[in-house]
């Protein structure tokens, strides 16, 4: 299954180059605490349509997270990059 290798490679150098950008990472991290990121509850109390909307945008949230993982370490010039996302600050802007 060579083709699939290809594209997860292809996948991972795409995130690597968003993660070379401090804005790249600044988007990431809000995006994970934005509304039911990842970080976030995704139940909305007697709503089951919201809490399944939630769990999706969770879940998006939580893959995007996860390539941000595995893109920081297959590079070692990436090597603080997911932990910038996951401890960053609204007013910082060095992240």
């Amino acid at each position: 299954m060579p083709m699939a290798s290809n594209k997860f490679q292809q996948e991972l150098e795409d995130w690597q180059a968003v993660l070379k950008l401090p804005a790249g990472r600044r988007v990431l991290a809000r995006l994970a605490r934005t509304g039911a990121g990842a970080l976030g509850a995704s139940f909305a109390p007697g709503d089951a349509l919201a809490t399944a909307y939630n769990e999706g945008m969770r879940a998006m949230c939580l893959h995007m997270l996860e390539m941000a993982r595995a893109a920081s370490e297959t590079d070692t010039a990436l090597h603080d990059a997911f932990a910038d996302i996951l401890t960053f600050k609204e007013d910082s802007h060095d992240n």
